[in-house]
């Protein structure tokens, strides 16, 4: 996991390089070069360079509105999320255009179906992301919503939040939109980006990965990734009771929701402990507070009411004092006292978990081999978008088994199945149509030709 890469300073030589500063100055620079190029050599102004006005457009309004707000002391940070997703794009684009030449497609046009994808498709990630888990892009104070400090959470994607199925929905939007303005056949647009869209899957994933999200389910497998303290992985594991602090598992009190209690102690804690301690410390005890030493040589005593408040004590107090152990004061719910207390280290453990990420990558990178050598069959060839068909079924088919031991979502509608999962069973089902409407289609298209002759 490496979230950050590096900085970028937010002021050379005393000038501000962000908002509007060299940045957004010379990226306009750039494209207006660009353009200006392109019109001396093709003699006009071509209908494809709104594309690109449109992408300095967006590109602007984030280097001028979006980016100063994520601005760190250090300047801005590269997240290799978001460097993985720009390979992402220009792997794509750069596949996309080789086989394009093969189908007359020019490069331009390439480049202006690519904008049109992947603008979509990311407002169809961060839409479907943001349906989904609204509780945390909504901001309110005293039950009323906070417009511009939710506005920001929705659009700040430097972190991850991005869904590939809603990408994919987004996309396939983009590209008909752009089929039909350019008069091309929507389908054949589809065939043409399918295997393009596998390639960036491919390395987005190990963005994903870079990030911590999109993590899978725990396991003691050679090749299971252990990621750090505050990372989602141990979040999760955090908030569904699966980790241990300083050798105690916690669970919310059944009778009052802002109270911890014992669910579970390590079997290896008891034997430092003195025999009195180990006696009085059992399951069901309440945590009443947890001390500690602050920077100040000073002891703090904190009262968490869930486990991320506990996660967050341990934390305050080790960045503290790292080498000093901190104490765990209990009670029983019975009697309203102290009733077993202990010393220990402020450790917190984090769980190996499958590295789904890294299976999504390497199956969407088989995948887009597959249906770059699928593509090749004249059969294939010959029925406009059957190999569209076969890559919603491919992809439904490896997304709803990789949803098998992801634990990042929860079960939808009580399906039992993730979301993910149930529109993986509809990809699968709109591809066998699609299949078989293509195979319909062109049994019909035959059997007319062979009675014109």
């Amino acid at each position: 996991m490496c979230q950050t890469l590096f900085h970028i300073p937010s002021v050379i030589f005393g000038i501000p390089v962000f908002g509007f500063g060299l940045a957004f100055f010379l990226f306009v620079f750039i494209v207006f070069v660009a353009v200006c190029l392109r019109v001396i050599k093709t003699g006009k102004f071509e209908v494809e360079l709104l594309s690109y006005l449109a992408m300095v457009f967006v590109i602007g309004v984030v280097l001028v509105y979006i980016v100063p707000d994520v601005l760190e002391s250090q300047g801005f940070p590269v997240r290799g999320y978001g460097v993985c997703l720009l390979f992402a794009f220009l792997s794509a684009i750069g596949l996309s255009a080789w086989l394009g030449s093969s189908r007359g497609i020019p490069v331009d046009a390439v480049v202006s179906l690519g904008f049109w994808v992947t603008i979509c498709g990311i407002l169809g990630t961060r839409v479907f992301y943001v349906t989904e888990y609204w509780d945390r892009m909504e901001v309110s104070v005293d039950g009323k919503l906070q417009l511009l400090p939710t506005l920001f959470n929705i659009v700040n994607i430097s972190n991850g939040g991005l869904v590939v199925i809603g990408g994919i929905i987004g996309g396939t939007i983009g590209a008909t939109i752009f089929a039909w303005r350019n008069k091309y056949n929507a389908l054949v647009i589809l065939d043409l980006i399918v295997p393009t869209v596998m390639l960036g899957i491919a390395i987005g994933r190990i963005g994903c990965f870079l990030n911590g999200c999109c993590f899978g389910g725990v396991c003691d497998l050679p090749w299971a990734v252990t990621f750090p303290v505050g990372s989602p992985a141990h979040i999760c594991q955090i908030e569904r009771g699966d980790t241990y602090f300083g050798g105690i598992k916690f669970k919310q009190s059944e009778h009052k929701k802002d109270q911890l209690i014992i669910n579970e102690i390590d079997p290896n804690l008891k034997p430092k402990l003195n025999p009195e301690q180990a006696e009085k410390l059992k399951p069901g005890l309440v945590l009443h507070s947890i001390s500690g030493f602050t920077e100040k040589d000073k002891i703090a005593t904190y009262t968490p009411k869930n486990t991320i408040e506990v996660s967050r004590t341990l934390n305050y107090f080790q960045h503290c004092s790292p080498d000093r152990t901190v104490r765990f004061d209990f009670f029983d719910e019975s009697i309203p006292q102290i009733k077993s207390s202990f010393a220990s280290s402020p450790t917190q453990d984090v769980l190996p978990v499958h590295p789904t990420q890294i299976y999504s990558s390497i199956s969407a990178l088989i995948l887009c081999f597959v249906l770059l050598s699928v593509g090749r069959f004249n059969w294939i060839k010959s029925h406009k978008g059957s190999l569209t068909a076969v890559f919603l079924i491919l992809y439904g088919s490896v997304r709803f088994c990789i949803e098998i031991i992801r634990t990042d979502e929860e079960s939808f509608l009580n399906t039992d199945l993730t979301i993910s999962q149930n529109l993986s069973i509809g990809l699968i089902i709109i591809g066998l149509l699609l299949f078989i409407g293509t195979w319909i289609y062109q049994i019909r298209y035959d059997s007319k030709l062979h009675s014109d002759k």
